[in-house]
């Protein structure tokens, strides 16, 4: 006989039966099966469970069936946490990952490290580094508590253009929660609290607003005139001790010497310039086709032709393998021809696929945009391009992604560029460039796009104001004469359509190619202040796939020899600059089964795997 019970939270009274409870939980069985007192018990209190959790268990179990409203989901993930219902965990965990936005991710966050759920709490840790802008505008961000906020805050992988802006959201959360913690400095020195030094060294308040100062990684301020910002923002610079630190670290960051405060404010100044400052982990990605023994048929030359492969998004795993991370289904049709001529766009944590023709000259163009979400892990349409295309180059620079040149209808060269805007999900008015570019690379440099073109023994820069909408052409000029007349051999290394690729590294250009140029923007001029060996050419017998920068590295993958059939290339190894240093090294990958496509090139991309 089924016994029927009650189950009481927070006074309610949920009636249920005792084997559909014992069924369907761990907690349950082991409750009315073992030696315990709620086995002969008929109204069973259950603490810690929110009564809406509790009605959608019963309902769930009673009804058979499974709906979890939007505002119920984090109690009821909760609860089922708790009480073990392991089927509403993993439908409260895959439908908290298919909705996970800013407004509430940072809720979810601090959740899953409650209930000890790994990856719901970096990919929701993820999407909260990424929408910080967004994140400190919402209720959730301004209910923090104190170590919640500086555990977000002072995160190193937060997505933040200037300290600045993290100082004014920690200041945005204290004047929600001064009044409070006024009150309690208050208590504290009606108890007596000694004060010593600066008078409020002790009291609650400074407490809390030097752990506000820890959110802040004063390494990465540099422009001092930030720190006398700061100082002037009510609530700092009525506590003189934290003023204090603020002018402490004002001067050694302009190299005083002579320093006039008491140890302990230079010591905490000193331990907040000592921080390691943001680093934002990126994998290293590249597109790799997996060979299908089977179908493998090997010609002259070392060349291979790909029949029935199978494209992946890989990644390097700092060592000698690529690992597979996502299978790009979109790469191959149903005729078992593969797209040619793509490109790939890394975008937050998503990357999109788009472009591209599935065989030249048949007209069969790839015209969707794919998006795959790494938090969601599932591929969606994002939009239709404009007009066709194939090998061209794109950059995101804001919220709007630009599709620049290539090849279009009837292998027509495309002197103009295509612009989607991400946020408003609509396309612009084609933009024509000034001139008839030829060879474009592309990077962005402070919000707009740079670009440079041209052969290999003249290159040519513009700069595009993405606001304003307008070019400008930058000229490279060589004040101390580290850049002269390249001189090049007769016949240079193959793959000269990638020979000069910009990128950018803390706020300068650098035009990598047989040579590396670094640049300084000055007016309209590029001025030089490096010129040295560049990727291409540390050694002539390998080709470049791809290039892209990663902190203060910059890598490229190369292989030994080019594939005219379905443009791959295999026995490949990827090669580490180090901006900083400005040495080599190189790896050699030993996946001889995964041969890297030219056409997508290679990539970061900031995964919650990361975290």
């Amino acid at each position: 006989m089924d016994e029927n019970i009650v189950l009481e939270v927070d006074g309610i009274h949920f009636p249920c039966k005792k084997n559909l409870l014992r069924l369907n939980s761990a907690y349950f069985d082991a409750m009315f099966s073992g030696n315990f007192k709620e086995q002969k018990e008929n109204i069973i209190v259950i603490k810690d469970v929110s009564p809406v959790a509790m009605k959608v268990i019963i309902n769930s179990l009673t009804e058979n069936s499974l709906h979890i409203e939007d505002d119920e989901l984090l109690p009821s993930l909760q609860a089922s946490c708790m009480l073990q219902f392991d089927h509403i965990k993993q439908y409260c965990i895959e439908t908290i990952t298919e909705i996970l936005s800013y407004e509430f991710c940072i809720n979810v966050y601090f959740m899953a490290i409650q209930l000890d759920l790994q990856i719901l709490a970096k990919k929701s840790l993820c999407i909260a580094l990424l929408n910080f802008k967004n994140v400190i505008e919402t209720r959730a961000f301004l209910k923090l508590d104190i170590i919640q906020l500086q555990h977000y805050l002072a995160h190193p992988a937060l997505h933040c253009e200037h300290e600045i802006d993290v100082f004014e959201a920690a200041m945005k959360w204290w004047y929600e929660h001064e009044q409070n913690a006024n009150k309690c400095t208050h208590e504290n020195n009606s108890e007596n609290q000694q004060m010593t030094g600066d008078n409020d060294e002790n009291d609650y308040c400074t407490n809390i607003l030097l752990n506000i100062l820890n959110c802040i990684s004063f390494r990465n301020i540099h422009d001092t005139t930030d720190i006398n910002l700061m100082i002037t923002y009510p609530g700092i610079n009525k506590h003189m001790f934290i003023a204090n630190i603020f002018q402490c670290i004002y001067l050694l960051l302009k190299g005083e010497q002579n320093i006039s405060f008491n140890e302990r404010i230079i010591s905490t100044a000193n331990e907040l310039l000592a921080d390691d400052g943001r680093d934002i982990p990126q994998l290293l990605c590249i597109v790799g086709v997996k060979k299908p023994s089977s179908n493998l048929a090997v010609e002259s030359n070392m060349k291979v032709k790909i029949t029935n492969a199978k494209s992946y998004l890989m990644f390097y795993d700092g060592g000698t393998q690529l690992q597979p991370l996502v299978p790009l289904r979109h790469v191959g049709n149903e005729d078992g021809h593969s797209l040619q001529g793509y490109r790939i766009q890394v975008w937050k944590n998503k990357f999109i696929l788009f472009g591209g023709e599935y065989m030249y000259g048949h007209g069969n163009w790839n015209t969707t945009c794919w998006l795959y979400d790494t938090t969601k892990e599932k591929w969606s349409k994002l939009t239709t391009l404009p007009s066709v295309r194939r090998h061209f180059k794109c950059c995101i620079v804001g919220d709007e992604l630009y599709v620049i040149g290539g090849t279009g209808q009837y292998r027509v060269v495309q002197y103009n560029m295509d612009c989607y805007n991400l946020k408003r999900d609509c396309w612009e008015k084609k933009i024509r460039f000034p001139y008839d570019f030829r060879d474009v690379e592309c990077c962005e440099y402070k919000n707009n796009l740079f670009i440079t073109c041209g052969g290999i023994k003249q290159i040519e820069t513009y700069l595009y104001n993405t606001q304003n909408k307008y070019w400008t052409q930058l000229k490279i000029c060589d004040p101390n004469k580290l850049y002269k007349k390249m001189e090049l051999p007769e016949k240079l290394p193959s793959a000269p359509r990638r020979s000069y690729v910009p990128f950018v590294h803390k706020g300068n250009i650098y035009i990598n190619g047989n040579y590396l140029l670094g640049l300084t923007l000055n007016q309209m001029n590029l001025e030089v202040f490096y010129f040295g060996p560049g990727m291409n050419s540390h050694d002539g017998t390998l080709h470049p796939v791809g290039m892209c920068v990663i902190g203060d590295n910059v890598y490229t993958f190369k292989s030994e020899d080019c594939a005219d059939v379905d443009d791959v290339v295999y026995n490949s190894n990827v090669q580490c600059f180090s901006i900083i240093n400005k040495n080599f090294e190189t790896c050699e990958l030993k996946n001889k089964d995964i041969m890297l496509t030219q056409d997508s090139g290679c990539f970061g991309l900031f995964h919650h795997s990361l975290l």
